[in-house]
């Protein structure tokens, strides 16, 4: 188990056992452990339209500043719906809250409870028959 570093650092590893002696410090293995930042809510940006009628569906977009930037869209229930920066809702009948993590070069993906949420309000039908008035 690796220790808490605070950046890149480089590791020797040695193993013995028995009828094994431990390796000398020419012979260990270097290790180097790349620590990497969890992404935040705020290493993100969606645009989109999010007030849609009911049975429509919408496309969200994603944004970051993070380098090689890979976007995850989850549901409520923690399920993964897609894996790109654009994401199409299916046709929603109720509005919907989803959650969209990032990572990237150096950031690991947003842990789910630190994902950003994107809620798409749903608008009763644009037309209703009810109001109709002959």
């Amino acid at each position: 188990t690796a220790p808490t570093v605070p950046a890149t650092r480089t590791c020797h590893v040695s193993i013995w056992g028995t009828g094994y002696c431990e390796n000398t410090p020419t012979t260990d293995k270097v290790v180097t452990v790349n620590v990497s930042t969890d992404a935040s809510p705020d290493d993100s940006t969606v645009t989109g339209v999010q007030r849609v009628y009911s049975g429509n569906t919408t496309q969200l977009t994603a944004s970051s500043s993070i380098t090689g930037a890979v976007f995850k869209w989850y549901s409520a229930s923690n399920t993964l719906l897609h894996t790109g920066a654009i994401f199409t809702t299916p046709a929603l009948t109720a509005t919907t809250t989803y959650y969209v993590s990032v990572s990237g070069t150096n950031y690991c993906e947003n842990i789910p409870t630190n994902r950003k949420p994107v809620t798409v309000t749903v608008r009763a039908s644009m037309f209703n028959y009810h109001d109709l008035r002959i």
